[in-house]
C-alpha cells in the first residue's frame, strides 16, 4: 500500500476541478439554458474560458487565442457600444450589440448547473464566459 503525499492529493484535487469550473452552454431555446462540461480538448485550447461559451457563438469555432487583440473596426465597435449613453431604449441597445463583432466583450457569469453524476443528483455553481451578443441571451 503506497503512501499518498498532500501534493499528489493537491494535484488530484486540482484536475478533478480543472473541467468543472467553466461551462459551455446552449442557449438556442428562449427561456432555457443548457449547460454542459467542457470536454478535454475544450480545456487545453481554451473553449469557453478564453472565447464565448455559447455554443451557437459565430466565434465558438474559431481559435481560442486571448492574446489576440480586436480590429481596427471590432475596438472601435465596441468602445463606442461601452461609451454609449447610460438611459438607451432596449432597442437602442439591440441595435448597438448587433453592430459588434460575436466573441467580442468577454464576460463570466456564475450561474447554478444541476446535474447528475453516478445516479446522485448534484448543483454546482460554474462559470460561464458569453460575448456581449450572446449575454443578453442568457437572461431571456
Amino acid at each position: 500500500k503506497s503512501k499518498e503525499t498532500w501534493q499528489d492529493r493537491m494535484v488530484k484535487h486540482y484536475h478533478s476541478h480543472l473541467y468543472k469550473e467553466y461551462v459551455l452552454a446552449d442557449l438556442t431555446r428562449p427561456g432555457q439554458v443548457g449547460l454542459r462540461w467542457r470536454l478535454k480538448e475544450e480545456v487545453q485550447s481554451g473553449k469557453g474560458h478564453t472565447t464565448c461559451g455559447n455554443k451557437h457563438c459565430q466565434s465558438y469555432n474559431l481559435p481560442a487565442n486571448p492574446s489576440t487583440s480586436l480590429p481596427l473596426n471590432g475596438a472601435q465597435l465596441l468602445q463606442n457600444y461601452l461609451s454609449s449613453p447610460a438611459p438607451i431604449t432596449e432597442t437602442e441597445e439591440k441595435i448597438l450589440l448587433q453592430k459588434l463583432p460575436y466573441g467580442e466583450g468577454l464576460n463570466e457569469y456564475e450561474v447554478p448547473f444541476r446535474y447528475h453524476e453516478h445516479g446522485k443528483a448534484k448543483q454546482e455553481l460554474v462559470k460561464l464566459v458569453l460575448c456581449l451578443r450572446c449575454a443578453p441571451l442568457l437572461f431571456r
